[in-house]
Order: structure tokens, then C-alpha cells, then sequence
């Protein structure tokens, strides 16, 4: 079943990521994972029982949990520290999580250890430009 990503946040302390998706059957969901790179909005995935082809490339995804899309639960998810790609930080110095960024890979393709700053408590949607 072909997978459409609508809105997606990562959590820079644990490197989870939380993706609204949604089916051609308009199904929607919350898909909590970890993976090499970030579902951005606008592309697709095809879950397969090994892996998951994401933009014609397979990827390894850990699921941690699926639940049914709830408006509220979105926002909660929204309120906690959020990665702040394509918001505020433009440079590796502007990142104000760059010290503590637990994500595997920076969706902004910042080298790691450039800064030893403390987080701050704003957070962002991932939305592409």
C-alpha cells in the first residue's frame, strides 16, 4: 500500500521521528519511527514485511508504534522540543540543538560537534520549502 507523508517532527534528544501519513484510502496515521533519514511532507513510502521503499530507494525503518491520526495527539507531539529544520537554523551554528541532536542523520546536513550550546525549548513542524 503506497503511503503519503503529510507533516513530520523529530525529537532531537531521542532521534525518534513522528510522521502524520496517509493512504489512498485516506486512512490516516501517526507513525513514530527511527530511520537514516526523515520522511518529508510530500513523499511516499510502500511498507514492505523487510523494508520500507521510501522515493523508489529502500530504507530500514524501526517502528515504534502506528496509532489512527487524532488531531489533539498531533499538537501534543507538537508542543514537545522539535527539531528546527527549515524554521530558524539556516547554519550549523544557528542549531540550537546541534550539542544534544540525537538524530541519526541532520536533515540539513549539518556536521555533528560544532557547538556545545544548551537546547532551547522552542520546537517547529518539519515543512518543506
Amino acid at each position: 500500500m503506497k503511503w503519503t507523508i503529510h507533516n513530520t517532527l523529530v525529537c532531537p534528544y531521542s532521534g525518534v521521528a513522528f510522521s502524520s501519513i496517509s493512504s489512498l484510502r485516506f486512512l490516516k496515521f501517526i507513525l513514530w519511527y527511527e530511520a537514516d533519514i526523515l520522511l518529508l511532507p510530500g513523499e511516499s513510502m510502500k511498507l514492505y514485511s523487510s523494508s520500507v521503499l521510501i522515493n523508489e530507494q529502500y530504507h530500514a525503518v524501526k517502528v515504534y508504534n502506528i496509532t489512527r491520526y487524532d488531531e489533539a495527539q498531533w499538537e501534543k507531539l507538537r508542543e514537545r522540543p522539535s527539531c528546527p529544520y527549515q524554521s530558524t537554523a539556516t547554519t550549523a551554528n544557528a542549531c540550537s540543538y546541534q550539542a544534544h541532536c540525537a538524530i541519526k542523520r541532520c536533515p540539513n546536513n549539518f556536521p555533528r560537534g560544532l557547538l556545545s550550546s544548551r537546547p532551547s525549548a522552542s520546537g517547529s513542524v518539519i515543512t518543506r520549502p
